[in-house]
Order: structure tokens, then C-alpha cells, then sequence
């Protein structure tokens, strides 16, 4: 029908999606290729519980940082946290082991109390 390019289908198929969403409608693209047309279905919805859920359980995603397991660079996106902090957190796990709980930063030379406050809600331990 239309000759368009895969950005361009991309682009129409965001439009489509955002007006829908806005309108109570939902989109589902059932085929996306490069190849041939995508094929679009549009149902009404009629209850907010029609959304598609979250994973649950072990799948659900922690957008926490681990920082049993964060790497150097990641750590500095913290707020506080620089790369002289974030190597001692690093020598810290390394010589003692994982932390076991988010307090046991406290160990961590350079993080006090009001530190550790601000990052209790963004980093997780395992």
C-alpha cells in the first residue's frame, strides 16, 4: 500500500500508539518485519485491568543498584557516591565480602548516616 521505511512505520506505529492509549484504546502489533506491512489490531478497552501486568515473582525488574555487584562506573551515578567512594565500596565487598544488608555501607569509609539516607531507596543488596 505505502512504500514507507522502517523508521517512518516506527514513528506512524508511536503516533498511533500514544493516541490510542489517550483515547482508552490499545494497540497491539501483532507482526513487526522489516519485510512486509505491519499488521495492527486495535481493541477498546473496557477497564484499566485489561492493561497488561508487570511481571511477577523472581521476574519482576529491581531498578535498585546492587552494590555487591556494581562496577565502578555505575556506582559514581549515585548521588554522593564519586570514584573515591565507589573504589572503597568496591575494596570494601572485595575484603569482607558482600554486603549483607543496605547498613552495612555504614562500614564504608565516607558514608555516614545522612549519606546512607539518600541512597537507601536506590541501591539493594543480594
Amino acid at each position: 500500500m505505502f512504500d514507507l521505511h522502517r523508521r517512518e512505520q516506527v514513528v506512524i506505529v508511536f503516533l498511533i500508539l500514544s493516541l490510542s492509549l489517550g483515547s482508552g484504546l490499545w494497540l497491539r502489533a501483532s507482526v513487526w518485519s522489516a519485510q512486509g506491512p505491519v499488521d495492527i489490531q486495535i481493541e477498546e478497552m473496557s477497564s484499566p485491568e485489561e492493561l497488561p501486568q508487570p511481571p511477577q515473582g523472581d521476574r519482576v525488574l529491581d531498578p535498585r543498584v546492587n552494590v555487591n555487584i556494581a562496577s565502578e562506573e555505575l556506582l559514581v551515578t549515585l548521588p554522593g557516591i564519586g570514584p573515591v567512594l565507589a573504589q572503597r565500596i568496591i575494596a570494601y565487598r572485595e575484603e569482607h565480602g558482600h554486603f549483607t544488608a543496605v547498613e552495612d555501607l555504614l562500614q564504608v569509609s565516607g558514608i555516614g548516616e545522612k549519606k546512607l539516607a539518600a541512597l537507601e531507596d536506590l541501591v539493594r543488596v543480594e
